[in-house]
């Protein structure tokens, strides 16, 4: 089965306006970023106000990417427990948040909910087990894995 070109760039598009579709404070353009084409490539510019928190010691390419894309990185030496991953993502500065974690820090529906401001899980592994994936579709927050990339 072969992809489109864009097919990858549809399937982001597609998770992030399900993950802004009930956050207001989303929809403006400075926090979302813009779909920007040059020299025929299409990519998204920079986000402003985003900050992630990297947890279990994910790769440093990972924080390179990010920092690229004009995201704050923050990050966590081990994995969390449940109200310590509270704590971490509510003490970011303001903005979306993104959270990227690897096997051991899990993130169920009791830390969306007290984390209203989360926008996307990555997990940096084989696997999304450790994400509640029902809470998170009903809540718009967007999920993604690295299945195929060694991220420790």
């Amino acid at each position: 089965m072969s992809r489109s070109p864009n097919a990858s760039a549809t399937l982001w598009r597609r998770a992030s306006f399900a993950a802004i579709r009930n956050r207001p404070w989303l929809r403006h353009k400075a926090a979302f970023g813009a779909l920007v084409t040059s020299g025929g490539r299409r990519y998204t510019a920079p986000v402003t106000d985003v900050h992630a928190l990297l947890a279990e010691s994910i790769h440093p390419t990972a924080h390179e990417a990010f920092a690229l894309a004009g995201v704050t990185v923050h990050t966590a030496p081990g994995g969390l427990g449940p109200q310590e991953l509270i704590d971490a993502l509510n003490n970011l500065p303001p903005g979306p948040v993104v959270v990227g974690v690897r096997s051991k820090t899990k993130v169920r529906a009791p830390i969306m909910e007290a984390v209203p401001r989360l926008t996307a899980i990555g997990c940096f592994c084989i696997g999304t087990d450790q994400v509640d994936l029902d809470d998170a579709r009903r809540r718009g927050i967007a999920v993604f894995n690295a299945p195929f990339s060694n991220t420790r």
